[in-house]
């Protein structure tokens, strides 16, 4: 992770309505007029839009949870309810990791199905012949992460993860849509080698039975008992990390 991203707001000593910097008003005041048009009260002369020197510039867009450990908490639980209901959100798609059986490190991408701040549980969902099945089935510690590169924000999940196959795991298959439900269908499990790739290539017409694939459908849920927060901002990055404990989220800055 690169820390030293901008965030793309304006500098410090920027007009805020005109976007211009404190050196074009003594060199361009006919042109910075003109930009301010439209702001009859602010002439040139009185626009009292100019960050002060030194002065850092508060996005309306951070301010409630910048320096604030309980609003940084809910702010991470939005932005991942989020990206459960909007496939445009930059945590939609989150990388899991799991522990192979030779203890070494495995991650791949998955879809962020599910969010349910009361029980701190994240959904995914997996085909049962993976091997990220049975790395987790054997090996529950895992750890999720994300970043959003417009909101420059990462977040870090670490818990025991589950895997359900059985009733549980009926209601997620039941909002499981078609284009979805036809990964479940391959003639073998993901991972498998292939002579020729086409052989598992989606069929033009559906089949028969919408509930074929099933038996290969399963949810993994993690609980959560670590978070670890990363915000990039250009006036100062903030990261914190919350950990359950007693009953309660526990939270910390840290140095990012």
């Amino acid at each position: 992770m690169d820390r030293g991203s901008g965030d793309g707001r304006r500098s410090v000593g920027q007009c805020v309505e005109c976007d211009v910097g404190e050196s074009s008003l003594a060199i361009q005041p006919a042109r910075l007029q003109h930009l301010c048009a439209g702001l009859a009260a602010r002439a040139i002369l009185g626009c009292t839009s100019i960050a002060p020197a030194r002065r850092p510039f508060i996005s309306m867009t951070d301010e409630h949870f910048y320096n604030d450990l309980d609003a940084t908490l809910g702010e991470l639980w939005r932005r991942l309810a989020r990206g459960v209901a909007d496939r445009r959100s930059g945590f939609h798609t989150v990388q899991l990791a799991s522990l192979g059986p030779d203890g070494t490190p495995r991650v791949r991408t998955v879809v962020l199905r599910g969010v349910d701040r009361g029980a701190r549980l994240l959904r995914v969902h997996t085909d049962r012949r993976s091997a990220k099945f049975t790395q987790i089935a054997e090996r529950p510690a895992v750890e999720i992460c994300a970043y959003d590169p417009r909101a420059k924000i990462q977040i870090r999940a670490r818990g025991l993860a589950e895997v359900v196959t059985a009733d549980g795991a009926e209601p997620a298959w039941a909002a499981t849509g078609s284009g979805s439900r036809v990964c479940y269908r391959a003639p073998a499990g993901p991972g498998t080698p292939l002579a020729d790739p086409a052989a598992v290539d989606p069929q033009p017409t559906a089949p028969a039975d919408p509930d074929a694939g099933r038996e290969h459908f399963s949810v993994v849920l993690t609980t959560v008992a670590r978070f670890d927060w990363l915000y990039l901002a250009a006036r100062g990055h903030r990261r914190a990390c919350f950990e359950w404990r007693e009953g309660g989220w526990q939270g910390a800055w840290l140095v990012p």
